[in-house]
């Protein structure tokens, strides 16, 4: 019983401390100039620097897909090279005669 008692006055306190004496904080707001055009300036210069980025990553997309065709060639070689050494490990095994 003194247990939840103390829990209620615990959380009476928070809730007094929280509307009453915190400091009342807003987030995100930032003080702009007299211009009324500040943020539609701020999101064409945010617009651009985000066009730039993803012209950058299209430069990429043939590099990838060349780097794409190269693995896959390795990958023909080797599973190539796997076959051979597995057919001439074969051929190198005598011929046990069936009983």
């Amino acid at each position: 019983m003194t247990i939840v008692f103390l829990l209620i006055c615990f959380f009476i306190i928070l809730i007094t401390y929280q509307l009453f004496l915190a400091p009342t904080i807003i987030e995100g707001y930032q003080e702009y100039s007299s211009d009324p055009l500040i943020l539609g300036k701020q999101n064409a210069g945010n617009i651009q620097v985000l066009r730039e980025q993803v012209n950058s990553l299209m430069g990429l997309n043939e590099t990838v897909k060349t780097t794409n065709k190269r693995v896959d060639d390795v990958e023909k070689q080797v599973k190539g090279l796997m076959d051979a050494q597995q057919q001439t490990a074969l051929d190198a095994m005598p011929n046990v005669p069936d009983e």
